[in-house]
């Protein structure tokens, strides 16, 4: 038991390389309320620290409610994405900025699901 508490399977060090970039997030983005305006950048993590889904919301309030992102609004029982995720906003169109603060290169993000390499 004791070496595989001391064994890094790889989550430790994937999710130290997207630290920064949750911490920005967090930090510029959402954090724990709900976002007001158009444009919105959500991605999602598998269990190991790399990105699996990403999203463009367009013109759609974006929240946090117990570590769920949901995207509307809470009244009208949106969908929610479950954690680890996380969500910026994007002004002017600079989407390329906020994938760039995420940790995630956009044109790998196709249709909701974010494309290995």
């Amino acid at each position: 038991m004791e070496n595989s508490m001391k064994k890094d399977t790889g989550l430790v060090s994937k999710l130290k390389k997207h630290s920064v970039a949750i911490a920005a997030a967090l930090t510029f983005g959402c954090g724990g309320t709900a976002c007001d305006g158009p444009n919105h950048l959500v991605v999602q993590y598998d269990g190991t620290g790399n990105p699996l889904n990403c999203w463009r919301i367009i013109e759609k309030n974006v929240g946090v409610d117990d570590g769920f992102i949901y995207i509307g609004s809470r009244r009208l029982n949106p969908p929610y994405i479950s954690p680890p995720a996380v969500s910026t906003p994007v002004e002017n169109g600079q989407w390329e900025a906020a994938a760039q603060a995420l940790g995630i290169d956009l044109s790998r993000c196709i249709y909701g699901r974010y494309q290995s390499e």
